[in-house]
């Protein structure tokens, strides 16, 4: 099984989740990034890929391009495959809280420590995923 990730994708759910934050703020003022800030979120992206990584291990590799990521995971005969499609949606939505997360420490530690949060549920709900088998 393969989840597939488009960095374009993850990075515009990380400016959904910046308006958002703008729009609930008492001053409005959205973090953006921009095309000059590209080099300074690559770390950010990779640690955030890793992150995701350690949470489907030992059942994944990850391979990095330059639009995203694939990770292969290689799982038990008996696991529940209908769950894919959900196992995928979680993975996308995590690295979107994870990435959204590592934007904001320097500026709103206080809205990445809410997204850090949130993200724990999702990686229980993936962890739970990961587990599920069929029954015999």
């Amino acid at each position: 099984m393969t989840i597939r990730i488009d960095k374009s994708s993850v990075v515009d759910g990380m400016h959904r989740n910046s308006a958002l934050l703008a729009l609930k703020s008492e001053n409005g003022v959205p973090i953006a990034y921009n095309d000059d800030d590209a080099q300074r979120m690559e770390p950010l992206w990779m640690a955030s890929l890793d992150e995701l990584l350690e949470l489907l291990a030992p059942f994944a590799r990850m391979s990095v391009t330059d639009s995203g990521a694939e990770y292969l995971l290689s799982m038990p005969a008996n696991w529940d495959d209908a769950q894919e499609g959900t196992l995928g949606r979680l993975a996308s939505g995590y690295l979107v809280a994870a990435l959204t997360a590592r934007w904001l420490d320097a500026v709103r530690p206080d809205s990445a420590m809410l997204f850090r949060s949130l993200n724990a549920n999702t990686a229980n709900a993936i962890n739970e995923i990961l587990y599920m088998r069929k029954k015999p």
